[in-house]
């Protein structure tokens, strides 16, 4: 029965005209393997470096944790099913570890916070067959205490 379950599926997406419709109807990770267990855990911190990016560009990411291994997941928002989410990649830091990032820049007038100036410790290239869509970087760490946190 699973097969002809899973032949129906292809066949529904197979016809499937829109590129985010047929996206959505793939099967998804559920919310416990991606949603952060604490949302400001300074324990992992990062941020990407572009707020858009386009099939083929690189977007990188800048990493803070005394982690001395972690990885991170790529994800695609959508339905999948109720799932919310769906993992298309996990990448390794390019960074050595445990990455020492400095201070991030402040300016007291105004109260901004700057860490544009943290080094690189991760990127992703956005591979040709990526849909349109509001993508996550979910940070993990692999390490003893396994904290995780968002980007």
């Amino acid at each position: 029965m699973a097969g002809l379950m899973l032949v129906g599926a292809q066949a529904a997406r197979a016809a499937c005209s829109n590129p985010v419709a047929c996206e959505n109807q793939l099967q998804g990770d559920p919310e416990s393997d991606w949603q952060p267990t604490t949302p400001d855990d300074p324990a992992i911190e990062g941020f990407a470096t572009s707020m858009s990016v386009n099939v083929g560009q690189t977007v990188s990411f800048k990493i803070k944790t005394s982690s001395t291994a972690y990885h991170v997941d790529i994800l695609r928002i959508g339905y999948y099913g109720g799932d919310g989410a769906r993992k298309l990649a996990t990448i390794q830091p390019s960074a050595s570890l445990p990455q020492s990032q400095p201070a991030c820049l402040t300016q007291a007038s105004t109260g901004l916070i700057d860490c544009g100036n943290w080094a690189v410790s991760a990127s992703w290239t956005v591979p040709s067959n990526a849909i349109s869509g509001v993508y996550i970087a979910h940070l993990v760490r692999d390490d003893a205490r396994p904290i995780s946190g968002q980007s």
